[in-house]
C-alpha cells in the first residue's frame, strides 16, 4: 500500500508507502492445500480399506472375492495395473486370480522362486530411478512411475503375491511413494486374510460333510439335503430316486486281506461313485459298506438305467493291495422313487432299504426296484419285486437264495 505525497504547490510528488513479500506466504498455502489434499485422499483410502475389509469378512467363497477386490481396488489404485496370484495347492506354481487396472502384471503361471517378493519374504519395491529390473514380473509393466510386489500372508502362510505398476508421478515423491507403497501393502495384508479364512471355512465345511475315507457325503449332510430336495420335487413335481448300494461279500475283504484292503475297497468305490453321479446327485457313505445316492430330478426308466450301469462298473473294478488282486468286487442295489415308491424321507430310505434286501436275498449283484400300490381306501400297500420277477433288472450271478451275509 502507498500513500500519495504533495509539495506546497499541491504538486504530486510521490508515495510513501510498504512492501511485503508475499511468496512464502503462497508456497506456505500451496503446501497447505498439497497437504489437505493428501489428507481428504487418505481420509477416502481409510474408508474405501474399511469398506473392502466389510465385504471380504461376509464372502462364502473364494471366487466371490473378485468383484469386490476390482471394486475397491480401482478406488485405492486408479493410476494403476494391479494384479494378484495365487499359490496353488501343490505350492509349485503361482496362479493369476484376479487383475485391474490398464495392463495385468501377473497373466501368466511362474514358479514361486521367480519372484523376489516370495523369495524374500517381504515387499520388493522398484523406484525409477534405478536401473535394470531384477523381478521379471516387470518385463510386462513399464516401471517408470514405480512398482511393488507385495507377498501375501496369512497365519505364517504365504497365499500369494500382489503385483501393482505406478502409472502416474506420484511414486517418485518420497511422501507420497511411501503411502502408496503402504496402501499396496495394507490391501494385500487385508486380501490374505480374507482368503485365508475363506480356505480355512471351506476346508471345516469339507470336514463337516464329507466321509474322510472315501470323500462322499456323510450321512447328516444327506438328511439335510435330502430333505430339501423332496420340497423341491414337490413343488416343482419333478421325481427323485434313492439307491441304496452295499458291497457284496464285504467281510471277506477283511478277513482275508486285512482292514487295510476293506479301506481300499471302500476308497476305490467310492471313487466311482463320484465319477458316476451329476454336480446335482448326492453320493454318501450311509454306514460300514453301505452307500446311498440321491439322484435328482430323475424318472424312473433313468433311475433305473443308471443304477444298472453303476452295478456294472462296480464290477469291473481291478482293485489291488501291494499288486496283488483283491478279487472281483460286487454290489447290491435297492432302488425307490419319490413320489411313487413313498412321500417322505424316512419312507424313501425304508423303501431303498427293502429293495436292498431283495437284491441281496434274490442272490446279491443286481439292482432291485421298490413299487407301491395305493388301494381304493388310500391305504398303502407295498411289495419288494426281485430282480428275477422284473423285466428291466435281473442280472448278476447265479448264487442262491440263501441268508443275506452282507
Amino acid at each position: 500500500m502507498g500513500e500519495p505525497q504533495f509539495d506546497a504547490d499541491g504538486d504530486f510528488i510521490g508515495y510513501i508507502g510498504s512492501t511485503v513479500d508475499i511468496t512464502e506466504q503462497r508456497k506456505d498455502a500451496t503446501e497447505l492445500e498439497r497437504t489437505n489434499e493428501q489428507l481428504n485422499r487418505t481420509a477416502r483410502e481409510i474408508t474405501w480399506l474399511n469398506e473392502l475389509n466389510d465385504h471380504l469378512q461376509v464372502c462364502k467363497t473364494i471366487d466371490e472375492t473378485v468383484p469386490i477386490l476390482k471394486r475397491y481396488g480401482g478406488l485405492l489404485f486408479p493410476d494403476a495395473s494391479v494384479s494378484i496370484g495365487l499359490i496353488s495347492e501343490s505350492r509349485n506354481v503361482v496362479e493369476p486370480f484376479v487383475s485391474w487396472g490398464e495392463s495385468a502384471t501377473l497373466n501368466r503361471m511362474f514358479s514361486p522362486h521367480e519372484c523376489w517378493a516370495l523369495r524374500r519374504g517381504k515387499p520388493h519395491i522398484e523406484s525409477p530411478c534405478e536401473s535394470g529390473s531384477l523381478c521379471p514380473n516387470t518385463k510386462t509393466c513399464s516401471i517408470k512411475f514405480g512398482y511393488a510386489c507385495i507377498p501375501m500372508i496369512a497365519y505364517g502362510e504365504v497365499l500369494g503375491v500382489m503385483n501393482v505398476c505406478f502409472h502416474n508421478k506420484g511414486i517418485e515423491d518420497e511422501t507420497r511413494g511411501g503411502l502408496n507403497s503402504c496402501l499396496a501393502k495394507t490391501t494385500a495384508d487385508q486380501t490374505a486374510l480374507a482368503i485365508a479364512n475363506l480356505k480355512l471355512r471351506e476346508t471345516l465345511q469339507h470336514q463337516s460333510t464329507r466321509d474322510p475315507l472315501t470323500q462322499l457325503y456323510n450321512r447328516r449332510f444327506l438328511l439335510d439335503n435330502l430333505d430339501r430336495e423332496v420340497c423341491r420335487a414337490k413343488r416343482d413335481g419333478n421325481t427323485v430316486a434313492v439307491l441304496m448300494l452295499d458291497i457284496d461279500h464285504f467281510k471277506r475283504f477283511n478277513d482275508t486281506y486285512g482292514h487295510e484292503a476293506g479301506d481300499i475297497v471302500l476308497r476305490e468305490v467310492g471313487s466311482l461313485l463320484r465319477q458316476s453321479v451329476r454336480s446335482v446327485d448326492l453320493p454318501c457313505r450311509y454306514g460300514g459298506e453301505e452307500f446311498m445316492i440321491v439322484l435328482v430330478d430323475t424318472d424312473e426308466a433313468s433311475g433305473i438305467a443308471r443304477a444298472e450301469d453303476i452295478r456294472k462298473k462296480v464290477s469291473k473294478l481291478a482293485i489291488e493291495l501291494g499288486r496283488k488282486p483283491l478279487g472281483n468286487v460286487t454290489a447290491s442295489i435297492g432302488l425307490s422313487f419319490y413320489p411313487s415308491d413313498a412321500d417322505t424321507i424316512e419312507k424313501m430310505i425304508s423303501t431303498a432299504d427293502q429293495a436292498l434286501y431283495a437284491a441281496k436275498a434274490a442272490g446279491r449283484n443286481r439292482v432291485v426296484e421298490f413299487r407301491s400300490m395305493v388301494s381304493k381306501g388310500n391305504e398303502t400297500s407295498s411289495k419288494v419285486v426281485s430282480a428275477s420277477a422284473l423285466p428291466h433288472v435281473g442280472f448278476g450271478s447265479n448264487q442262491g437264495l440263501s441268508g443275506i451275509v452282507n
